[in-house]
This record gives structure tokens, C-alpha cells and sequence, in this order.
């Protein structure tokens, strides 16, 4: 196992190796709970000794343990290589076997111990002598009392010689003779407390390795609590049996056993009470462990206090809550006893809580290990948890739910249904898909008659078949629904109407998504559900017509207002309404608002083991991040959404994922990678979902645009529905034109360019303002082509304010590096520069590396010389090459085509060509290999 996360603790011992040898003894305590590391620290710091001799010895688990025997371990093989004197060897003999001689007669150690620790401090101080000494006391909680005494001693009264003693241990386990003596230790500076604590996460991070993604990274952080064995352990076991409900089934063997090794040495009743602890769970209750143990009150308490001494139990904070040390070893425990004891076990504590009249969510854990099948009383009480449990707690949830099912007859009729489809709702929330689909198809199949559970059934599938990216399947089972009974005023109806909305958008259909949203609505307030009518507020944002500004602006407003009042309990139902919320101010420019709804949203995904959710609410944040100039957590959240989409199969959330890469990787670096990662999006998406192919060709475009490919895109405007681009939202279209204004510039289109940037001015909506400044960005662009420098520099200020006001870092640095661009062709160089040096500050601030390197160019263009803000090569230019033929040269040493370098700098590819050609003339050059190696040799 690699050494991660315990770097300072290794510089700390190193740094008392390194010190100089004085005349007496260095303690140092390595202190730590069991699996932090602290023999592997040990060994690391083994080949760090220098010229010090060096003792290792270690306290033993096992019973009997011989007396003396970590010092035995320890001091006997230098003993064994040392001359010592002849009284000295006959007072150590009895102890140690490199002393022992047919001469020498032992110590009568019960009443001459002291005798003995005297010499052993002898022997010490004789072995350090001349090269110092290193001793390594490990595992000292399990030292025999014999060397806990002889530690105490050696502490009490330390040998005069350069000895670094380090001693490791587990405190609660401490002997009590040597806990006291190194308490008086500490203060008085004799000792150094090395203390190892859990792991943080990009510790976890570190250790788990690459092939280990940040969610699942996180995960297993959660459940180890940071702790190196356990996180190892969990690293070996599914995704999904992490829960602590499931933890039992995560524990592989070897590492169970491993878990196990203090606890399978313990007396036979005292491991009968462990299990039985097990069976209860946390908090550990005395009168219920002795009934799960068959035991009396007294023995029970008496075994737990062994427990508790061999660190197996803990008794935590100021009312001695009595838990195991981690789920891990309680899972390990419980996993020990037969099915048979657990199942008389549980049925002994059901029934004591059944006396008690405890709530349902105690005794159902219990019920669904020992309950039998037509038990009604036993059904009623799972059911009943399991509600109580699906939002909080669904792999909770769905266990119980399951259990439930097994104990419920097959043609059970109604009754059965309602379970399968709590089960499904369950299982779905935990991520698993798959299962869930199969569980609601089943009860469809089964024709139910309840009108509400089958519309139930029906939104919640075709929900999921949404996930999955079968967007036609759950047009198909919406529809033939809403045919069948289209009236409705329940919340399944309001979901089902709602869902046709969505199924509309997504293919383009506007007008008819508000209609059908609208009766959603309807239906949702009818019904009184605070939930679902933010949620179809929201979606009447996010469907409104270009002319509907003031109404989406008030429904929006109303839709946060509500949503901030709604108690969480109610706002993380299937019906996701927080990302409604959140893509509905998205539209608006309200992107910090989005993020903070959504942050909501996660935490309470996370706290609750809903792992559908987690990538619903990941892919937007990204998507605002990236609005708000906050790239490199942007780029860090995506990572999580890509990773948490593809673990629960949600696709819509998956590829937007890889293309919103596409965005972030055009401000930072990277395009060529993201792009290649974004391969794998497939054309088919754009035909069986028009609003999400709409999404991820607008990203493509861009990309392809920061990667000099100046193509145009005709294919890509016809795909996304022609010039009016109805494909995209209108909220988006002004960026699309942006984008589409300067590829065609980048071509040398400058009639077609014009075309773009009058759509973006017509489609902008001059009250949000990141909209609004796009269009200003695209007109500022042609501006500066058609060498209106000055007019350029104004309307490229107008966009940098339009963006601030909307919080966007990038394009705000993006407005004002045009602006410098287009002050230094008026002929306005200290103003240039001014305005360059804002855009560095802002790309600086907003992680966009690229735009950074761009604005650095443009400030050397101007004649400012600055030490070069990245790795690399930097290029001078000689005194022959032109200032724009040095440019040139410069990209083309960054490896950049020719397309590329015309994007960069306003020019025609056959300009870039004729520069190129006069440098490799100028610098005696054949080719653009040869410039990148005469660059790089930093002659230029």
C-alpha cells in the first residue's frame, strides 16, 4: 500500500533522525486508531536510519504473550553483535536469549524486575555509545505487561545516550501504567505526539488511484470515514452496496477476516454479545443486545465491557452512546453469525419491541430478517417504514420494500402492486434503472384498475425511459395514457401532463410543450401540490415565447420565492422541482441563483443516498459554473456529472456532460481532447431528441471554431433548424450567433458575418443582459473587421458591461480583449493596454488559461515584455521578422495550424501562408518543423 496522506508525519520523524545526537532519550508517540497507517509509516522511515543502529519490535495480539517480548524482538539481534560486560549479560540473560550462557545464572524476575530495567537502560545506553540507536516500539497497546512496566520505567528514568525511542499505538487500548507516564511526557517536552488522523478526500483520491472516479472516490471516502484499511476494503466492492444498509454484502473476504482477527480471539459469550450488538444496530441498547443474545442484563453488560475494552465497542460523547468502531467491523460481525442465529436473533428483539410499542422504523429491520410470508401485522409495519424511509433513506427503503414483497403472496392483487411500485420508486431513487423500469413494466403488464397507480406507474417510467435516453418510449406510454383518460386532477395526472410538456420541448415543439404544461399546471393546483406547481411555473419559464419576457420574468420570481419557502422534505420527489427552478433562471442570466438552488439539491441528493438525482443536479451546476467565469470548479463538476450520469445510465445528463467539457476546455486548453472525448456522442440523438442534438452541435460548433477549423457550418445551422436556429431555446441563440459571426469572419465572409451578427442584435433580449452582450460582442466584431477600430472598442465595451452585469467573468474578458484589440488598430496604445491588462485580471480570476496566453500575445504585440505566465519555450522575435510576421511565428511554435493562427488573429488562412513562407525565408528555415526547433531552441 502506497504511503498517501502522511507526509508531514514522515517529515516530523525524519526531522528527529536528522537532529543531532545529544546525550539522552527522544521520544516520539505515533498515535493513531486501527488502519490509519501507523506500521506502514513505521516502515517507511526503516531505510532513513542512517548510520543509527536500529530496534524493531512489536506488541503481540496473541494469548499467551511472552513476557518482555516486544523488547526481546527488538534489542536481541544487537545484543547478539555487541560485547558486553560479563555482569551486565548475566543481569539480561534471563530474558533475553543472546545474553543467555551456560555461565550465567538468571534473575528471580518477580522480585528483582528493577534489577533487570536497570540493565536493560545499561544495554541501551552501551548499544548508543558510539552511532546512536534507533528503537521502534509498534503495536505497544498489545504489549505484555511485563514490557508495559519496563517502557514505564524507561520513560520514568531514560538512559544517557543518543536514543530515539518511538513508540506506536492505538490509545484506547493503552495500558494504563504506560498511558500515564507519557501524559506527564508531553507537556513537559520530553515526548512528540505524532498524531495520524483520517484521510482527507484528495488523499483518498490519491490512493485509490486514476481508475477511480471523483464520485465514487467520495463514496468510498464517505463510508471508510477516511480510513486507509477500510477505504481498500470498500474499494473492492460494488457501487452500489456502499449504503450502510448494504455494507454486510460490501466486505470482501479477505478483507472480512482481516476485520475480524481481534474479534474471533475473544471469549466465546463475549463474541455471542458482539453479534448479538449487531443485530441491533446503532445506538447499541443493553436490554435489546441480551435479547438478541438469549442472555441476562448482567452477563450482556459485563461481555460489552470487554467489548469496549478491546476497542470493538466505543461508548462516544457526553451520554455514552455505545456504537461499534465502524459500520465495516459491525457488518463483519453480523456477517460471522448463521442465518439461523440472525434469524432467531431478530425474532427474540422483534418481540421485545413489539411489547415496547415501538415505531415501525425500529422494529421493520428486525420484521424483514425473521417475518414469514402472509404475516399481514409483519407486511403492514414494513410498508409502513418503508414510506416513512424512500426520500430519506431509499436503499433503506427499498430493502424493506423487498422484504415486504417476499412476504406478501403473489396473488395478493392490488396490495402486491403498491409494493412493486414503492419498490420501483425505491430502487430508482438509489440509481439502479434497470431494476426499476422492470418492476413498472411488470405492474403495466398486470393492467391495474386503480386509475392513480397505474398514472403513477406511467410518469414514473417514462421518466425513466427519459433518463435512459428512450425519449420515444416514453412518448409512446404518456400519450396512449393521456388518450386514455386526459382528464385528470390528481398528481400523477399533473405528472403526466407535465411530462408530455418535456417530451414536447425536447422535440422542438414550443408552442405545444407551453399547452400541455400549462394543463399540468392546472391540474397541480387543483390537487394543491406546492411541488409540483414550482414545477410547472418553472417549465412555463422555460417554454415561454420570445415575446413573453415580463410574465417569465414574474413566474420566475414566484417560482424561486416558493421554492426557497418549500421545507426539504418536499422538494426532492422524482419530480425533480429544484432543477426546473434552476434551468428556468439559467434562461435569465440568474446563474448564481441556479447554482445555489441546485447546491441545495445536491446536498440534500447526497446526505440521502439519491444517486439518481446527483448527476440531474451536477450537469447544470457545471453549465452555471461555466456562465459565471468559475472554470476550474466548473471543470471539476462536469467530471462528477460525466462520472455520476454513466454509473445510473442517465444519457441526457451524460452527454451534455461531455459537451459542456467542449466549453470549458475553449477558455482553458484542451479543445482537441475534450472534443475526442466527445466523440462518442452519437448523430443519432440529434433525430430522437432535437433539444438535447441542439445542445451538444452548439457546443460542437464552438469547439471546432477554437480549433481553427473555420468551415461553414452550413450543416449545423440546417441541423439546428436553419438560420432562426429553432432548435436552440431562444435565450441561446444570441451566443450561438456570436459564435457563428466569427467563424464567418475567420473565413473572410464579411457579408455573411454581418448576416449573423444582425440576428444575434434581433434575437437579444436587451433586459438580459448576457444575451444582449453577445450580440454586442458579434456587431463589435464586425466592426473591427471592416477597420472601424474605434467603433469596435465602444460596442466591445458596451458587451464587457452587458456581461458584468450578468456576472460572466469570460465573455466580460473576452468583450475587453477585443476591446484592446480594436483600441490598438484605432491607434490608442496606453488605452490598449489598459484594457488588455483588465482581460488578463479577469481570465486570471476566471482559470481561462487560453484567453490568458491570447492576451499576453496581444500585450507583446503592443510592445509590453513580461516574464511568460506558463511552462514552455519563450520566442523573441529578430530584429528582421515584422511584428505580425513574429506573431505568426510564435502560434506556429505553439503547434498551431493555419486556420487556427487566422482565427487568432483576424486574418485569411492564405495571409497567415505568405507570413509563414517569409519567415521560413528570413530565419533560413525549410519548413514549419524546422521553425518549431529553431523556436524551441530559443533563437527567434
Amino acid at each position: 500500500m502506497p504511503l498517501v496522506g502522511r507526509e508531514a508525519q514522515l517529515r516530523q520523524l525524519t526531522r528527529l533522525l536528522g537532529e543531532p545526537a545529544g546525550g539522552g532519550l527522544t521520544v516520539a508517540e505515533v498515535v493513531g486508531e486501527p488502519g490509519l497507517g501507523k506500521t506502514r509509516l513505521l516502515e517507511e522511515l526503516r531505510d532513513r536510519t542512517g548510520r543509527r543502529l536500529l530496534g524493531w519490535g512489536r506488541g503481540v495480539e496473541f494469548e499467551p504473550r511472552p513476557a518482555f517480548g516486544m523488547f526481546v524482538e527488538a534489542l536481541d539481534p544487537l545484543l547478539a553483535d555487541h560485547v558486553l560486560p560479563a555482569a551486565l549479560r548475566t543481569r539480561l540473560a534471563s530474558v533475553f536469549p543472546a545474553c543467555a550462557g551456560r555461565d550465567t545464572d538468571g534473575l528471580d524476575l518477580d522480585a528483582e524486575r528493577f534489577v533487570l530495567h536497570r540493565a536493560v537502560i545499561r544495554a541501551l545506553e552501551l548499544l548508543a555509545e558510539h552511532r546512536g540507536l534507533v528503537l521502534v516500539l509498534d503495536d505497544v497497546h498489545w504489549c505484555d505487561p511485563a514490557s508495559a512496566e519496563l517502557l514505564a520505567q524507561l520513560l520514568r528514568q531514560p538512559p544517557r545516550a543518543p536514543v530515539l525511542l518511538i513508540a506506536a499505538y492505538r490509545p484506547r487500548q493503552l495500558p494504563s501504567a504506560v498511558a500515564a507516564v507519557l501524559t506527564r511526557a508531553v507537556p513537559a517536552g520530553s515526548s512528540r505526539r505524532i498524531e495520524l488522523g483520517p484521510l482527507e478526500l484528495a488523499e483518498a483520491r490519491r490512493l485509490l488511484g486514476p481508475g477511480v472516479g471523483g464520485l465514487r472516490a467520495a463514496a468510498l471516502h464517505q463510508a471508510s470515514g477516511g480510513n486507509p484499511l477500510y477505504l481498500e476494503a470498500l474499494a473492492r466492492a460494488p457501487a452500489a452496496a456502499l449504503h450502510p444498509h448494504q455494507l454486510a454484502e460490501a466486505v470482501p473476504a479477505p478483507a472480512k477476516t482481516a476485520l475480524l482477527a481481534e474479534f474471533t480471539r475473544l471469549p466465546e459469550q463475549v463474541r455471542l454479545v458482539a453479534k448479538a450488538a449487531a443485530v441491533i444496530g446503532e445506538p447499541i441498547e443493553p436490554d435489546l443486545v441480551a435479547a438478541a443474545a438469549g442472555l441476562g442484563l448482567a452477563e450482556t453488560l459485563a461481555a460489552a465491557q470487554q467489548l469496549i475494552a478491546a476497542d470493538l465497542l466505543r461508548a462516544n460523547g457526553p451520554e455514552r452512546v455505545v456504537t461499534f468502531r465502524h459500520p465495516l467491523l459491525r457488518a463483519a460481525v453480523y456477517e460471522s453469525a448463521s442465518p439461523l442465529w440472525q434469524s432467531t436473533a431478530h425474532r427474540r428483539v422483534a418481540d421485545l419491541l413489539r411489547e415496547r410499542g415501538a415505531p415501525a422504523v425500529q422494529l421493520a429491520p428486525h420484521l424483514a430478517r425473521c417475518g414469514e410470508i402472509g404475516d399481514a401485522s409483519a407486511i403492514e409495519v414494513l410498508t409502513r417504514a418503508a414510506e416513512n424511509l424512500q426520500l430519506h433513506a431509499p436503499a433503506a427503503a427499498a430493502s424493506l420494500h423487498r422484504a415486504a414483497l417476499r412476504l406478501t403472496p403473489e396473488d395478493a392483487g392490488l396490495p402486491r402492486l403498491r409494493l412493486q411500485l414503492g419498490y420501483a420508486t425505491s430502487i430508482a431513487l438509489t440509481g439502479d434503472v434497470e431494476e426499476a423500469l422492470t418492476v413498472l413494466h411488470d405492474i403495466l403488464a398486470r393492467t391495474p384498475g386503480d386509475d392513480d397507480l397505474r398514472q403513477t406507474a406511467v410518469g414514473r417510467c417514462a421518466l425513466l425511459h427519459r433518463w435512459r435516453g428512450q425519449l420515444a418510449d416514453s412518448e409512446t406510454l404518456v400519450r396512449r395514457e393521456l388518450d386514455r383518460a386526459p382528464m385528470t386532477d390528481t398528481p400523477a395526472g399533473a405528472v403526466l401532463w407535465l411530462t408530455r410538456g418535456l417530451i414536447e420541448f425536447r422535440r422542438g415543439g414550443y408552442q405545444s410543450a407551453l399547452a400541455a404544461t400549462r394543463l399540468g399546471w392546472a391540474a397541480a393546483i387543483w390537487c394543491k401540490d406546492p411541488s409540483l406547481q414550482i414545477a410547472a411555473r418553472a417549465m412555463a419559464v422555460l417554454f415561454a415565447p420570445p415575446d413573453g419576457g415580463a410574465e417569465a420574468r414574474d413566474n420566475l420570481d414566484m417560482a424561486a420565492t416558493a421554492l426557497d419557502k418549500l421545507p426539504d422534505a418536499q422538494v426532492l420527489p422524482l419530480w425533480n422541482t429544484l432543477t426546473w427552478v434552476a434551468m428556468a433562471e439559467q434562461t435569465h442570466d440568474r446563474h448564481a441563483d441556479a447554482v445555489r438552488h441546485l447546491d441545495r439539491g445536491l446536498h440534500l441528493a447526497r446526505q440521502r443516498h439519491q444517486h439518481l438525482l446527483i448527476c440531474e443536479f451536477l450537469t447544470p451546476r457545471a453549465v452555471s459554473l461555466s456562465a459565471l467565469g468559475r472554470l476550474p470548479e466548473a471543470a471539476t463538476t462536469v467530471r462528477d456529472a460525466i462520472e455520476a450520469a454513466r454509473l445510473v445510465g442517465a444519457l441526457p445528463p451524460y452527454l451534455i456532460g461531455l459537451t459542456e467539457l467542449l466549453t470549458i476546455a475553449r477558455w482553458r486548453g484542451g479543445v482537441e481532447a475534450a472534443r475526442a472525448e466527445a466523440a462518442e456522442v452519437h448523430p443519432d440523438v440529434y433525430d430522437s431528441d432535437f433539444q438535447l442534438g441542439a445542445w451538444v452541435l452548439f457546443r460542437r460548433t464552438a469547439a471546432r471554431l477554437a480549433l481553427g477549423e473555420a468551415a461553414d457550418f452550413r450543416a449545423e445551422v440546417q441541423a439546428l433548424g436553419g438560420p432562426g436556429l429553432p432548435g436552440l431555446l431562444h435565450a441561446y441563440r444570441p451566443e450561438h450567433y456570436e459564435t457563428l459571426t466569427e467563424a464567418a469572419l475567420a473565413r473572410g465572409a464579411l457579408i455573411e458575418a454581418r448576416d449573423w451578427a444582425a440576428r444575434a442584435e434581433a434575437t437579444a433580449e436587451q433586459n438580459r443582459p448576457r444575451g444582449w452582450g453577445f450580440a454586442l460582442l458579434a456587431r463589435a466584431r464586425v466592426q473591427l473587421t471592416e477597420t472601424e477600430g474605434w467603433a469596435a472598442a465602444q460596442t466591445a465595451t458596451a458587451a464587457a458591461r452587458s456581461f458584468h452585469t450578468a456576472g460572466d467573468l469570460v465573455h466580460t474578458g473576452r468583450s475587453r480583449l477585443l476591446t484592446g484589440i480594436a483600441l490598438a488598430e484605432a491607434g490608442h496604445r496606453e488605452r490598449a493596454l489598459g484594457e488588455l491588462d483588465r482581460a488578463a485580471a479577469l481570465f486570471t480570476g476566471a482559470g481561462a488559461e487560453l484567453l490568458l496566453k491570447e492576451t499576453t500575445r496581444q500585450q507583446r504585440r503592443l510592445g509590453l515584455r513580461r516574464v511568460p505566465t506558463g511552462p514552455g519555450p519563450t520566442h523573441s522575435a529578430p530584429g528582421d521578422l515584422t511584428r505580425r510576421e513574429s506573431e505568426v511565428a510564435a502560434l506556429a511554435g505553439e503547434g498551431l495550424t493555419n486556420k487556427a493562427i487566422a482565427t487568432r488573429l483576424f486574418l485569411s488562412e492564405r495571409t497567415v501562408e505568405t507570413h509563414l513562407a517569409r519567415v521560413y525565408r528570413k530565419l533560413g528555415v525549410p519548413r514549419r518543423s524546422a521553425l518549431v526547433a529553431h523556436l524551441h531552441r530559443g533563437v527567434s
